[in-house]
C-alpha cells in the first residue's frame, strides 16, 4: 500500500499543476478568480500598497469586517514576493495532496484498513470538485486542511486521551475560523467532546486544552474588531447573511421570483430605511446584530418559507456536485443552466413536474455531467450514513468518530443555513474526508452484505 499512496499522492499534485498550466495558457485573463475571490484580492492589494484592511478600491479605505485575515496577508505576502497572487495556486497543489494524506491517515485511524483507507483518499484526490475548487483563490484549499489536520488531531486525543493533540487542534480551529469563519464556534464542540468523555473531576485540563490555544489565536482579531466596529466577533458576514441571503431564499418560496432580485431589494431597503450606502451592509460590523434581528423577523412572518427554505438547504448542501460551473466558466463546456431551481421546483410543484421540466431540459452535456454529479453525491450521502451506522456498531474509535462525523455535518449546515439559496458543495468541501471515511465502509459493508447473500464466503 506504501507505493500505492505515495502514486495517489503524486497523481493528486500532477493533475493539478496540469490543470493550472492549462489555464495559465489558455488565454483567460483571469481562470483563478470566483466570486468571492475579488474581496480578499482587493484586500490584499490593499494591504500590499499599505491602504490598510479595506474592500474599497479608493479613498476613503473603509475598514472590512465580513473577510477574515489569513487569506488576504497570504495574498498580500504572495504578491510582495511573485509580484502576482497567481503563484498560490500551485501551493494549493501541494495543499491538496496534504489533504489526500490526511484522508487516508484519518481512514486509517478508524477502520484500520489500509485498503478503504485508500479508497477515500483516492475520492478525495479526483472527486471533480475536489479538484477544482483547489485551482481558486479562495479559502477552500487551506481551510480545508486546517480543519482536517483538526480533526485527525482530536481522534488521537481520543485514542491516546493526552491533553496535547486537543490543544494543537484547538489553535488549529482557530487558524480555520480565521481562514473562514466557519469553524468560530468549534471549541464549544471540543468542550462538549471533552465533558462526553472525561469524568467531571479530571476534565478540567482538558477543558483548558480545547478552549485557551483557540482564544489566544482569535483574540487579537477580536480585539480589532471590538476596538474599531464595538461588536466583539470574528466576522459580520454570518448575521448579515440571515437577513439578506436567507431571508431572500425565504421570500422566493413564499412569494416566487428570482433569488439575486429578491436579495438586491432586501439590501435596498435595509440601506434606505437605515439612512447607508448599499455597499457598506457587509463591510460594517456594527449592522450586524440589526440584520440578524430582521433576518429573525423574516422567518417567524414566513414560517412556511423558512420550512421549505431549510429543506432546500439541507439538500443542495448534502448533494450538490458543482461538477460543471468550473468548466462554464473557463469556457470547456457548453454554457448552459437550468431556467429553475430543480430543488424549489421539487418543493413547489412536485417531483412529477420536476422530473418533467428537467427531461424537457435533457440533450445538454452539461445537464448529463450535472445529473451524474447529483447521482454520485446522493450515493455517496447514503453510503455515508450506512457507513456511519456500521461504525457505530464497532464502539470504541470508531463510534466516536461516527459522533464527530455526524455533529461536524449538522454544524456546518446550521451554520450554512444562512448562506441561503447560494449553498453548493464548496460548503461541503471541508468535510469531505469525513464524508468519504464513513462512505467507503457504508460500500465495504454494503459489498460484504451482497457477498453474504449471494453466498459468496471470500470478505474484502
Amino acid at each position: 500500500m506504501k507505493g500505492a499512496l505515495i502514486s495517489l499522492l503524486l497523481a493528486t499534485v500532477v493533475i493539478r499543476l496540469v490543470l493550472v498550466a492549462a489555464l495559465v495558457f489558455g488565454g483567460d485573463p483571469s481562470p483563478f478568480a470566483f466570486g468571492d475571490s475579488k474581496g480578499y484580492l482587493t484586500i490584499a492589494e490593499n494591504l500590499h500598497q499599505g491602504n490598510g484592511f479595506s474592500q474599497v478600491s479608493s479613498p476613503p479605505y473603509l475598514l472590512d469586517s465580513s473577510r477574515t485575515p489569513v487569506m488576504p496577508y497570504v495574498f498580500a505576502a504572495t504578491k510582495a514576493v511573485f509580484g502576482s497572487f497567481t503563484p498560490f495556486v500551485l501551493v494549493q497543489a501541494v495543499l491538496a495532496g496534504v489533504l489526500v494524506y490526511l484522508t487516508f491517515l484519518i481512514a486509517l485511524l478508524v477502520t484500520k484498513r489500509e485498503k478503504l483507507a485508500l479508497g477515500a483518499a483516492a475520492l478525495m484526490a479526483f472527486e471533480p470538485y475536489a479538484i477544482f475548487i483547489n485551482t481558486s483563490l479562495l479559502t477552500e484549499t487551506l481551510y480545508a486542511v486546517l480543519v482536517t489536520l483538526a480533526a485527525y488531531l482530536v481522534l488521537l486525543y481520543i485514542e491516546r486521551r493526552s491533553p496535547w493533540p486537543l490543544a494543537a487542534a484547538s489553535a488549529l480551529f482557530a487558524l480555520a475560523a480565521l481562514t473562514r469563519p466557519l469553524a468560530q464556534f468549534m471549541p464549544a464542540l471540543l468542550v462538549a467532546l471533552v465533558l462526553w468523555r472525561e469524568p467531571l473531576r479530571s476534565s478540567g485540563r482538558f477543558v483548558v486544552a480545547a478552549l485557551v490555544p483557540f482564544l489566544l489565536v482569535v483574540g487579537p482579531w477580536v480585539l480589532r474588531n471590538h476596538v474599531t466596529f464595538g461588536i466583539t466577533a470574528i466576522s459580520s458576514g454570518g448575521l448579515q447573511n440571515v437577513y439578506s441571503d436567507l431571508g431572500a431564499t425565504i421570500l422566493v418560496y413564499d412569494e416566487g421570483g428570482v433569488w439575486r432580485d429578491k436579495k438586491n431589494w432586501l439590501e435596498a431597503d435595509f440601506a434606505a430605511r437605515h439612512g447607508i450606502p448599499v455597499d457598506t451592509i457587509q463591510q460594517n460590523l456594527e449592522l450586524s446584530p440589526v440584520l440578524f434581528r430582521e433576518g429573525l423577523g423574516i422567518m417567524l412572518t414566513h414560517p412556511k418559507g423558512t420550512a421549505k427554505s431549510f429543506l432546500a438547504i439541507s439538500l443542495a448542501f448534502l448533494t450538490s456536485d458543482v461538477w460543471t460551473f468550473y468548466p462554464q466558466k473557463w469556457g470547456w463546456m457548453e454554457p448552459f443552466s437550468l431556467q429553475f431551481s430543480p430543488t424549489q421546483s421539487l418543493l413547489n410543484d412536485g417531483p412529477v413536474v420536476t422530473l418533467g421540466r428537467v427531461l424537457e431540459a435533457s440533450g445538454s452535456a452539461a445537464l448529463a455531467i450535472a445529473l451524474a454529479g447529483r447521482i454520485f453525491w446522493v450515493v455517496t450521502m447514503l453510503l455515508f450514513f450506512a457507513g456511519l451506522w456500521s461504525l457505530w456498531r464497532q464502539g470504541g474509535l470508531p463510534r466516536s468518530f461516527t459522533v464527530i462525523a455526524l455533529v461536524s455535518v449538522f454544524y456546518y449546515l446550521g451554520l450554512v443555513w444562512s448562506a441561503g439559496a447560494g449553498v453548493n458543495g464548496r460548503y461541503r468541501y471541508p468535510l469531505d474526508p469525513l464524508i468519504f471515511t464513513a462512505a467507503v465502509v457504508g460500500a465495504a459493508a454494503l459489498v460484504q452484505r451482497l457477498r453474504s447473500v449471494l453466498g459468496w464466503h471470500k470478505g474484502i
